[in-house]
């Protein structure tokens, strides 16, 4: 691995986060109304775009590493890096505004939970902790959201940067898998056809797409096929394992090969 250069790399494509989310704090900041809450203007259609910006900023940071090194460590410690220096960055922004403009406003608000509700969150002054907002809270959403059955907060949640980034990752792995099998490696951004580009690469029955599909059931027939994607690329059923219950993170030991020359799209 090279820390350094995952470091800068990930800096870099960070503070161009940064700088989108700057742009939206001083629209926030510029739209208050008297009650110091936001207000609706053009700009504000912007932040729609937080997410779509953010997948971008993360591919651009893997591409830009794969001109340097072929090492799938450095691509998950890039990608660690991206998601806390996003968030720390974030919070000094939101702790200047509010050391700045806000700190010294008061007024009145309810006690409580009530208090939460009528209170503006600009003048709430800003925490940071990493590990429970970025990476336990937005998991437990989820898994709450599942066992629930709330469907629309499953979307919600999978808005977060966390499981964004988790989908990038998993989509740029299924791309540079695809490419090293000679597929359309276009496929991989494509639901259904990557599924069955994946049971091409293993040599399964075309008629699994409906099994792949099925809750639960899904998990028995996807390791039988990542079992056999890990094996033809030198690994055991560890990985399959991996492949199957997190394929984000996992895939990508059998997308890239370090003993390959850095690859290209």
């Amino acid at each position: 691995m090279n820390l350094k250069l995952d470091l800068k790399i990930a800096l870099k494509y960070s503070l161009f986060f940064s700088v989108f989310v700057l742009l939206l704090k001083i629209n926030d900041h510029l739209s208050l109304d008297e009650k110091y809450f936001p207000t609706v203007t053009p700009f504000s259609y912007v932040k729609y775009f937080y997410q779509i910006f953010f997948a971008f900023l993360i591919v651009k940071a893997y591409l830009e590493y794969l001109k340097l090194g072929n090492n799938y460590k450095d691509i998950l410690v890039i990608s660690f890096f991206v998601l806390f220096l996003t968030d720390l960055l974030n919070y000094l922004i939101d702790f200047s505004f509010f050391k700045i403009f806000y700190e010294s406003i008061h007024i009145p608000h309810g006690e409580g939970l009530l208090g939460l509700f009528d209170r503006p969150f600009m003048l709430m002054e800003p925490q940071f902790n990493f590990f429970y907002g970025s990476i336990l809270f937005p998991v437990q959403n989820l898994f709450n959201s599942l066992i629930s059955g709330d469907f629309f907060g499953v979307l919600n949640v999978m808005q977060n940067k966390l499981f964004v980034l988790l989908i990038v990752l998993y989509l740029f792995n299924l791309f540079f898998l695809f490419k090293k099998y000679g597929q359309n490696k276009w496929y991989s951004v494509i639901p259904i056809l990557n599924k069955l580009t994946l049971l091409k690469i293993a040599e399964k029955p075309v008629l699994w797409i409906i099994l792949v599909f099925i809750p639960f059931v899904r998990y028995f027939f996807l390791y039988s096929i990542n079992k056999k994607i890990a094996k033809e690329n030198g690994f055991d059923s560890k990985l399959a394992l991996g492949m199957t219950l997190l394929p984000s993170v996992f895939y990508g030991k059998v997308s890239f090969n370090e003993n390959e020359i850095p690859v290209t799209v």
